[in-house]
């Protein structure tokens, strides 16, 4: 099984960025749209009401039905195929909205293009003539490399398909960014330090939520067994 399984993603993610390059349901708009305009999440409760095991719980929680799978992959695979795609693919539409967010308390402009992302060398970003810039090949080096498994057309209702069934990510990232935005209060982003140090309460929030996740695909059989579904 451990060698068919790296047999099946191949297949699997080969089908879903040939199809989806030629997707014609979700445009270039579509995708900018969905960075302009973040969902209105309930995010900015105060910090004595924010429970963040509770929002951790509500996606470890959370049962995947076969249909919700293969929506999840735009509808290009099927079945065992769609399950196994979206294994690579939520970890990285989590980092995704988390970027988003990121940018969003930062103040600066939403990445409307999730394309091929090249790793920066170090070099590279050290020599970032503006703060956005850094902050940008910062990014692109922070973010998984499962995204360049997938075509950009499968981003934008990967996307909007978390916001509306596990909307808790997005709360995490909006409500951790913001809470620590507002005991900082830098009043523009100029330092490089701070940038890092952003980065860094990502990739500790990137992991906790991807761990979450990890739990929630693990148990999802069995939800669905309990729940009376049908299962894969």
């Amino acid at each position: 099984m451990q060698k068919i399984l790296p047999i099946y993603l191949c297949l699997a993610i080969h089908i879903l960025a040939d199809i989806s390059n030629n997707a014609t349901n979700f445009s270039t708009s579509t995708a900018s749209s969905l960075n302009d305009s973040l969902p209105l999440v309930n995010a900015t409760n105060s910090s004595s009401s924010f429970d963040i095991e509770e929002q951790l719980a509500k996606i470890t929680n959370t049962c995947l039905t076969l249909p919700e799978q293969e929506q999840l992959s735009g509808n290009f695979v099927r079945s065992t195929f769609a399950e196994i795609v979206n294994i690579y693919l939520m970890s990285t539409v989590e980092q995704i909205i988390g970027f988003q967010e990121l940018r969003n308390v930062l103040g600066f402009d939403p990445n409307g293009n999730w394309t091929y992302v090249e790793r920066p060398s170090k070099e590279e970003i050290a020599a970032a003539l503006t703060i956005e810039k850094y902050y940008e090949l910062k990014e692109q080096r922070s973010i998984i490399h499962f995204i360049n498994y997938f075509s950009e057309n499968v981003y934008p209702p990967a996307v909007a398909f978390f916001d509306k069934r596990i909307p808790a990510i997005r709360t995490i990232y909006r409500h951790t960014f913001e809470e620590d935005h507002r005991r900082h209060k830098p009043k523009k982003i100029t330092d490089r330090k701070e940038v890092d140090r952003m980065i860094d309460i990502f990739k500790t929030t990137s992991y906790r939520i991807d761990d979450a996740m990890r739990v929630m695909n693990r148990n999802n059989f069995d939800c669905l067994e309990r729940m009376g579904l049908p299962s894969f």
